[in-house]
């Protein structure tokens, strides 16, 4: 049996929840839209924590991924768009837990 995380959240900004799974071990991530169809993106299968978050003041929240090096990927569905960041470590761990408006 194959483990695989999800999480819920209106990801492409149409006002229905759309479900994101992903599989530990695995950089591939798929997102099932609530209102029909998918998406597949790839980050580093090394990734810490996924969670999702409002990052850019437009409708539709992003997923984050964060990765125990620093590295930081946004996900962001409305645009079909993946980006990433590497943030210094703010604590011995080097992990970023919480994500928040970035750009109101």
């Amino acid at each position: 049996m194959t483990l695989r995380l999800t999480c819920a959240a209106d990801f492409n900004g149409d006002g229905i929840n759309d479900t994101a799974t992903f599989t530990p071990g695995s950089g591939a991530v798929t997102i099932a839209r609530g209102g029909g169809g998918t998406t597949s993106y790839t980050v580093p299968s090394n990734w810490f924590s996924f969670n999702a978050a409002e990052t850019n003041a437009v409708a539709g929240q992003e997923l984050i991924a964060t990765c125990p090096d620093g590295a930081v990927w946004v996900i962001d569905d409305r645009a079909n768009t993946r980006r990433s960041y590497s943030v210094p470590a703010v604590t011995s761990s080097g992990r970023i837990v919480y994500s928040a408006e970035l750009n109101a």
